[in-house]
């Protein structure tokens, strides 16, 4: 899953001291996003995102767009994030952003 992570390396002894000072950091990347067709701005579209590093958890996922409307993630995997889009504040997503936050 995406984030900075501590390297934890266990023996039958037990757990042995990091050593490694740096956390790992593993991105999150996004390949594509469908429909590419404009969205219905009255809500109720299904998006799928597709990349990698999303992780499982959909209640650690939020998916905004640019006009701070959420989109209700329904469902995540690690390369997939399907989420139900809401009605928008504008009728219009011309050069609207799409953020992907994942907690």
């Amino acid at each position: 899953m995406t984030g900075d992570w501590i390297a934890l390396v266990r023996s039958d002894l037990g757990v042995i001291p990091n050593v490694i000072a740096t956390p790992i950091n593993i991105p999150v990347q996004v390949t594509s996003l469908s429909p590419i067709v404009p969205i219905n701005y009255l809500g109720g579209e299904i998006l799928t995102i597709s990349g990698d590093n999303f992780g499982f958890d959909t209640s650690c996922i939020d998916v905004v767009f640019g006009d701070n409307t959420a989109c209700q993630v329904v469902s995540a995997s690690m390369t997939t994030i399907t989420c139900m889009t809401n009605r928008l504040a504008t009728s219009t997503l011309v050069g609207t952003s799409i953020s992907i936050i994942i907690n």
